[in-house]
């Protein structure tokens, strides 16, 4: 290579170099705009998120939501070694069990809000299946997320 274009692909990889810096800077800004003016999307909870809402002092149904029935609501979380079942909760009491994913369940969706707290959706109308619950999340209309006067 002779002195002359070494020259200019030093120059060329200063540039970048000294520009590199910036180019991240602004896209992690266009980042974090993306991020702060992203809705929430509901989405099945985890065990341990519907676990969160349990009320151990109440029995039929253990927990404050006005419309929990004492029934079985599914979670997100399949079983390791047989993905046919799911876990759920039993709002009766609280207790956690293993469901086949063709049975039929109540549905309680959450969003997550900007500040990381959850919103929860009312109960579900019906029972569904474990995929239909995937359908489900596609039509909750917003007026379904619980405001503070929704709790017991």
């Amino acid at each position: 290579m002779t002195t002359k274009k070494y020259k200019k692909k030093l120059k060329i990889l200063k540039n970048m170099t000294y520009a590199l810096p910036d180019r991240v800077r602004l896209l992690k800004n266009a980042v974090k705009k993306i991020d702060e003016t992203r809705a929430p999307i509901e989405y099945l909870p985890t065990i341990q998120e519907l676990q969160s809402i349990i009320n151990y002092e109440k029995v039929g149904p253990a927990c404050d939501f006005k419309d929990t029935k004492s029934e079985a609501y599914w979670s997100s979380m399949a079983h390791p070694a047989d993905t046919s079942f799911a876990w759920g909760v039993y709002f009766g009491t609280g207790y956690t069990s293993l469901y086949d994913k063709d049975s039929k369940r109540y549905v309680r969706y959450v969003k997550e809000k900007k500040d990381g707290t959850l919103k929860w959706s009312k109960t579900s109308q019906k029972t569904m299946t474990y995929n239909e619950t995937l359908e489900w999340a596609k039509i909750l209309p917003d007026d379904d997320i619980y405001r503070d006067e929704d709790y017991e």
